[in-house]
């Protein structure tokens, strides 16, 4: 009888372990995102960036103070498929992060030897199946504006590819301010979102 206690005491305690666990990943009223980065060769082919130094990072941000920077290194560890065809990126996700709110990235900060940054894509529009479906950074690009919304609507778990190449030999390309550009573009975004939040309640 005690036996049989013990093993329903047990089995109770993992039964509400694993509910609040899946309570917490899958909750309808929180989200993820996930950063991916694919990193292709001087001959356009994907890789890991092995034998080649990099470090690249990027944030993200919203209104209400939230701030995550993702970094990644070379060699980079594929654990993604983005183009459904095998491993060829790195992927890091924010989980937990409140839906019905705006999540700003900011363009990536790249540091190492003549990297150059293919395009952005985060999918709202326009599903990533090919190296033409990357995009600049750019406002006015649904896919590429640095905004990302998380509802159940558009979707709760978003993914933001990231297209890094490594181009046929030239001049390198000078390593920037790491974090002082990184954290002013978080800043600028921060401050962006807050703007517009403002402005909308002045409209309401």
């Amino acid at each position: 009888m005690k036996r049989f206690m013990l093993v329903l005491c047990c089995s109770a305690l993992i039964f509400s372990v694993a509910s609040a666990t899946y309570a917490t990943l899958f909750s309808e009223d929180v989200g993820s995102i996930t950063v991916s980065l694919i990193l292709t060769d001087e001959n356009g082919d994907i890789f890991d960036g092995s034998g080649k130094p990099g470090t690249f990072s990027i944030g993200l941000s919203s209104p209400s103070g939230f701030v995550e920077i993702l970094e990644f290194q070379t060699s980079l560890t594929l654990n993604n498929s983005v183009f459904g065809n095998g491993l060829d990126s790195q992927s890091k996700t924010v989980y937990n992060l409140p839906i019905d709110d705006i999540y700003y990235y900011s363009e990536l900060v790249i540091v190492g030897e003549s990297w150059e940054i293919g395009g952005y894509n985060d999918q709202l529009e326009t599903n990533v199946t090919s190296m033409g479906d990357f995009y600049p950074f750019d406002t006015s690009n649904p896919d590429s504006n640095g905004i990302i919304n998380l509802s159940l609507g558009r979707g709760r778990d978003r993914e933001l590819a990231i297209l890094v190449n490594d181009p046929p030999t030239g001049e390198p390309i000078p390593e920037p301010g790491t974090l002082l550009l990184l954290g002013s573009g978080l800043a600028g975004l921060a401050g962006y979102g807050k703007l517009k939040l403002k402005l909308k309640r002045r409209r309401t």
